[in-house]
């Protein structure tokens, strides 16, 4: 495998997809033969004489097939050798390239295991075969807890496994051993899901053929460990199937994500390695660790500091939860709440810097649906591990069948509950009339499945069901607000039937219930409490089919409640959320919602009054807690680079150096398979300041339509933004041309105020950020990677340019001088760029702002270069994304889910507090607690300059699929932007002339375009080999057209609306210019032909007054 990578490719699980091409195969693992069932002797799984037990799995070829003799016994020892391969047999099963080895194998043993101690003792003998890749050198691997190799397919290079690499030196260099790789599955390293492809072990470096003695202890899904010469060099634990992976979602029995006995397997991996020894020591399972005394050791005081405290749950139903530890007279104790009244923990322990505790659940189906499981309930040990702000559980419990199961989730750390307010000092705002009387605007499903019975009827908010039990129906809807709120008064009036019951959500998390006077649940659960929590004082309620009326204050999680003129609650705190709660996160804002799941209920007269924040409003100072501080509406850096796909450090671009988009990578999130809705500046920058894709709002084209306002209800997200309070500011003065470019199809003023009919302005300022426009968001273009000018210069100035030699071209470049030094060009500006990123967080930080903002970066398209910018190919539209949040994103995160650049707009109005307007689709990614991510991304290309072009994509966790419904318009369609701004092209033509191209360097320069393109992205990720009309992919193409039909039949698409009705004027200029280049400036445009340079902006401008003159005379 890879060693080492940056980050691993995941897959967002497409169901539908996947059960048509991969079918849905359920595994089930073999019983361990009786070789291997008793405990305490060593079992040698190598006989020394020949491959008895063990069957190969060699790539390209079936199950059995040991090719070319791959493993054989010589001398005692299991060889992996290649000494018997022909030349043709380093030639790619994926490219067709030649001297590039990827026949990769496996050698499975027979049985497979769950708890043991694997002991082997190995060697590298030596040359690699030729071709073989270069992370390959002195590289084996022992697959563990790996899939059945009859589930393999026939070109698969892994199999779905935990990799523990076997790696030697080069005599000179570091390079650790036993690190970990990990081909479609996760573990949970340092209390964290790790989700990269490799990690590296703590280990020394081993030069040379000298033998080398591994051990691995392997205990289910609990826990494994690398040891090497005693010394345990790489630990992590609940190693896991990764969901989003094509290969191992198929093998996920029943959600059940957890990896607790597999097959072992040996890799052949293009280097020669001898096995002289390879013994198993099986092992029982363990029971539940000894608990330690609490407090005796540095450890355990360690883990308890960062234990105690309040968390939020996100249970694996997708239900809230909490926990509360207490640290008190030497013992940890604690509270859990799932359903019903909170439940304390028994045998609260610290084992291995863990934290165990058992909790009695019960398990199997629910009483009624959405209600709680039936059966008994048994004693479920928990095992917590804690990463700073962040909380790890596996939840191991019995099954039925006498065995045991486990599932994992997460918790978030939160504040304590606030002292308690002083409400003489509140200010409360303006009444806020939440329902109008008239319709239901201003309010939502929580969920848009269910079915929606409510309804406005003379004046009244009315939900009517059937029901008349008092458990829910989980078919019909509860109903929110779109907006939503901090602290607040609440008022409205209510009606249920008799024995009728609901409830009203404050936040999303509180309910208080909404029954009559002679509920059977009157006390702690009857009118006027807050579930489960609060128990009001007096009875106060009125029989049902009575008016009642409801006075509700919420201020620093402390509940107030006035029913029907009665004080039932008098300044109570909150701990914890209740039942049926959105999510658990007490810190931040939340709407009002409405039960409709349970009986009929009534409602009219629904105001609500914000408290106005202020220094004085409660006993607690300003600021007294960090993490208070973080919650608050956070300033937003929107950095957008210009023209550049994944080509940072962080996405292990070779040859390029990006120390602080790297340093907001590992403090952030780092987003691997973020994909832009055009791959064109103007059109996706235009998508992504409505939050809405451009086909939708007459944006699509080029550069057009610039004197058309956007027509309703679309509005910029900066309109939102202000009227929540929001400073929207543009640019800033550290960068090249201060950061100013908006670029949008649409009617625009850079600053100003924006009404949509005669007032266009997008932003209120061109300024630098500062303390005095709190909160503000602040759009900051990074220029220098946009192809211009300036290119050389920064080249010229830099003191380490890229070498031209560590550059590595994708497989369609032509490998040339001028195409490498254009390459390392374009490298040396995206390290400008990243010098410009350092220089603004050093602005942030200096001024105190860092700790409550939130940066995105972000490409507004891809590179500027063959089959980039443009064109619907990865290189066009994958883009980078990364999000620097401070208490909102766990650092280190790296995201493998699809998401769309228009999503960045739904999360800054998210961060804002702004509720996305219905016409939204995006949804938001950061402090969420449950992301929705994408199925697929959609995109979109129409007219760009000159070339009249009208193509779609769908890109899935696998497949892109491309509908071009212009094919006879080639990509190399001679456009004047190409011409002048890209070197490579010209080089790759006049190749093309002389018929010096590849197969692959020559697919963009074919006379016409296909009419569809298919390609697995998973094997293919350079998009060379189009699968569209490939038999095998039928069912796939079927899909994937089906998407891209249910997208346009759903949303109006303006660029297929206008087919055949185009006038592509909006390149004029650039024809001109080019033309005039060409036609004036012989020398200079051969120089271009050469592929020596770019035209510069000073030569186009001159012959673009033309194409200005030209165009006015038309």
């Amino acid at each position: 495998m890879n060693y080492p990578t940056f980050c691993k490719s995941g897959f967002l699980p497409a169901i539908v997809l996947l059960s048509a091409v991969l079918g849905s195969t359920v595994i089930a693992d073999d019983q361990a033969s009786p070789d291997h069932n008793e405990h305490g002797q060593w079992i040698q799984l190598f006989n020394g004489k020949d491959l008895s037990g063990w069957t190969p799995k060699i790539r390209g070829h079936k199950l059995g097939v040991n090719y070319a003799d791959t493993f054989r016994v010589r001398d005692g020892s299991l060889v992996v050798t290649y000494e018997d391969y022909l030349p043709e047999d380093s030639t790619s099963l994926d490219s067709g390239k030649r001297n590039s080895f990827d026949k990769f194998g496996h050698l499975f043993y027979k049985d497979t295991f769950s708890h043991y101690k694997l002991r082997i003792e190995y060697r590298f003998v030596g040359e690699q075969i030729a071709g073989g890749p270069g992370w390959a050198y002195r590289n084996n691997g022992l697959m563990l807890h790996g899939q059945d190799p009859k589930l393999m397919t026939l070109n698969q290079k892994f199999p779905v496994s935990i990799e523990v690499q076997l790696l030697g030196g080069n005599g000179t260099d570091a390079r650790t051993n036993l690190n970990l790789c990990t081909p479609g599955t996760n573990v949970v390293l340092n209390g964290k899901l790790f989700t990269p492809h490799c990690t590296s072990s703590n280990s020394d470096t081993y030069h040379g053929d000298q033998w080398v003695t591994a051990e691995i202890e392997v205990r289910g899904n609990e826990v494994v460990r690398h040891i090497l010469d005693g010394k345990t060099v790489l630990e992590y634990t609940h190693p896991q199937y990764d969901p989003k992976d094509p290969e191992a979602a198929p093998l996920i029995s029943d959600g059940n994500l957890m990896l607790d006995r597999g097959t072992i397997s040996l890799q052949s991996e293009s280097h020669p390695t001898e096995f002289r020894k390879i013994e198993l020591l099986n092992l029982e399972k363990n029971a539940a660790p000894a608990k330690n005394d609490v407090g005796n050791t540095n450890q355990t005081d360690n883990v308890i500091d960062r234990a105690v405290g309040n968390w939020a749950l996100r249970l694996p139903s997708g239900a809230a939860g909490w926990l509360s530890l207490t640290h008190d007279a030497g013992q940890i104790k604690g509270e859990l709440w799932t359903v019903g009244a909170p439940k304390q923990l028994t045998d609260v322990a610290i084992t291995e810097d863990k934290l165990q505790f058992f909790h009695r659940r019960a398990f199997g189906e629910p009483e009624y649906p959405g209600g709680p499981p039936r059966g008994e309930k048994v004693s479920c040990r928990h095992e917590a591990t804690i990463n700073g702000d962040l909380m790890t559980i596996l939840v191991e419990h019995p099954t039925e069948s006498g065995g045991f199961d486990s599932v994992a989730f997460n918790g978030t750390r939160i504040d304590p509950v606030p002292a308690k307010p002083d409400l003489n000092r509140v200010t409360f705002g303006e009444p806020i009339e939440l329902f109008n009387g008239t319709d239901l605007d201003g309010w939502r499903l929580t969920n848009p499945a269910q079915e929606n019975r409510w309804k406005v009827v003379n004046s009244v908010l009315v939900n009517e069901t059937p029901k008349t039990t008092f458990n829910p129906y989980a078919r019909y809807g509860n109903l929110r607000t779109d907006r939503e709120f901090d602290d607040f008064n609440l008022n409205l009036d209510f009606k249920v039937p008799p024995g009728g019951n609901s409830g009203i959500y404050l936040r999303g998390r509180y309910e208080v219930q909404v029954v009559d006077c002679d509920s059977r649940m009157q006390g702690i659960i009857g009118v006027g409490s807050l579930f489960s929590r609060i128990k009001p004082t007096v009875n106060a309620g009125k029989p049902g089919g009575e008016w009642q009326h409801y006075d509700i204050t919420l201020v620093d999680r402390h509940l107030t409640v006035i029913l029907n003129g009665q004080k039932v609650i008098d300044n109570e705190p909150i701990v914890g959320c209740t039942n049926g709660a959105l999510d658990a996160d007490e810190s931040k804002p939340g709407p009002i919602y409405l039960q409709g799941d349970h009986t009929s209920v009534q409602y009219r007269n629904i105001v609500l009054r914000p408290v106005v924040k202020n220094e004085n409003h409660t006993s607690q100072p300003h600021g007294v807690t960090r993490s208070k501080t973080k919650r608050s509406r956070p300033n937003i850096v929107w950095l957008m680079a210009e023209d550049m796909g994944l080509d940072l450090e962080c996405y292990a671009m070779a040859g390029v150096k990006t120390p602080n988009l790297n340093r907001l990578a590992k403090e952030g999130a780092l987003f691997t398979n973020a994909y832009c809705s055009n791959p064109i500046c103007s059109p996706n920058r235009s998508a992504m300041m409505v939050g809405v894709d451009q086909t939708r709002t007459n944006s699509h084209h080029h550069r057009s339509n610039r004197d058309v306002p956007l027509q309703p209800p679309f509005k910029p997200i900066t309109v939102y933004l202000r009227d929540a309070g929001y400073t929207c500011l543009l640019g800033h003065s550290s960068v090249m041309a201060k950061g100013t470019k908006i670029d949008c199809n649409f009617r625009h003023d850079a600053i100003g105020p924006y009404d949509g009919v005669n007032h266009f302005g997008l932003f209120d300022k061109q300024a630098d950020f500062a303390t005095d426009d709190q909160p503000f968001f602040n759009q900051i273009q990074l220029k220098v990677t946009h192809r211009g000018d300036w290119w050389n210069e920064v080249r010229e100035q830099s003191t380490h340019p890229v070498a031209v030699e560590d550059v590595e071209l994708p497989p369609y470049f032509a490998d040339t001088p001028e195409i490498r030094y254009d390459w390392a060009t374009y490298l040396d500006t995206v390290e400008y760029m990243d010098n410009e990123v350092g220089v603004l967080m050093k602005s942030l930080r200096d001024q105190g702002l860092d700790q409550n903002t939130v940066v995105i970066f972000i490409a507004d398209n891809g590179r500027c270069n063959l089959r980039g910018k443009g064109y619907l190919h990865e290189s066009g539209i994958h883009v980078p994304m990364i999000v620097w949040a401070p208490g909102r994103v766990t650092p280190g995160t790296v995201i493998d889910d699809l998401v769309c650049t228009t999503d960045i707009s739904a999360s800054v109005l998210h961060l804002a507090g702004v509720a996305r307007p219905d016409y939204m689709t995006a949804e938001p990614l950061i402090d969420v607690d449950q992301p929705r991510y994408r199925q697929y991304v959609r995109s979109a290309r129409d007219i760009w300059d000159e070339i009249d072009e009208c193509s779609r994509s769908i890109t899935t966790d696998r497949f892109k699929y491309i509908k071009n419904h212009m094919p006879d318009v080639p990509w190399d369609a001679h456009q004047a932007y190409l011409d002048l701004n890209r070197p490579a092209v010209h080089v790759m033509r006049r190749l093309a002339r002389e018929g010096k191209l590849t197969a692959n360097e020559s697919v963009f320069f074919a006379d016409r375009k296909p009419s569809e393109e298919l390609y697995d992205l998973s094997r293919d990720p350079d998009e060379m080999h189009n699968l569209a009309a490939d038999p095998e992919y039928a069912g796939v193409m079927a899909q994937l057209r089906a998407l891209e039909s249910e997208w346009t039949d759903a949303n109006e698409d303006f660029g297929l609306k206008d087919l055949g009705n185009r006038h592509p004027e909006f390149g004029l200029a650039g024809e001109l210019a080019r033309d005039g280049v060409r036609d004036q400036e012989p020398e200079l445009w051969k120089r271009l032909e050469s592929g020596e340079l770019m035209a510069t902006q000073g030569w186009m401008k001159r012959y673009q007054k033309k194409a200005t003159k030209s165009k006015k005379a038309r």
